[in-house]
């Protein structure tokens, strides 16, 4: 699945098993282990370097800096959300989530890994 984010132009987000390998390389954890609420710039670039690398090779996390630095931003405010948006669609919500959190749609700018792990047990 993926998710189409408009940065420099519009990119298409995934997060596969290579994707999440690559974050783990990267950053020396995992997807899950990442507090969205403090996210870090080198955080967020790796992110979203390694749900961009599969349809452009070339990019690199220093590539991603340079084009959010680029950015306007009422699309840079956008990057944020859409970026969790494209994790949560890589896993779907379990079973039950929309019932036991009705407000499963309306996160703050990065879940915690708490919200995460509520639409998805077992990510750790």
């Amino acid at each position: 699945m993926f998710t189409p984010i408009m940065l420099d132009k519009t990119r298409n987000l995934r997060y596969a098993m290579k994707a999440q390998a690559l974050i783990e390389r990267k950053l020396g954890h995992t997807l899950g282990d990442i507090e969205f609420a403090n996210l870090t710039v080198d955080d967020l670039t790796v992110v979203l370097w390694a749900g961009l690398v599969h349809e452009d090779a070339e990019l690199t996390p220093d590539k991603i800096l340079d084009i959010l630095d680029g950015l306007d931003p009422k699309i840079l405010s956008k990057v944020g959300p859409t970026l969790m948006q494209a994790i949560i669609d890589s896993y779907g919500p379990s079973e039950g989530a929309e019932e036991e959190n009705p407000n499963l749609n309306h996160f703050c700018r990065f879940p915690s890994k708490w919200q995460i792990n509520r639409l998805r047990p077992g990510l750790d």
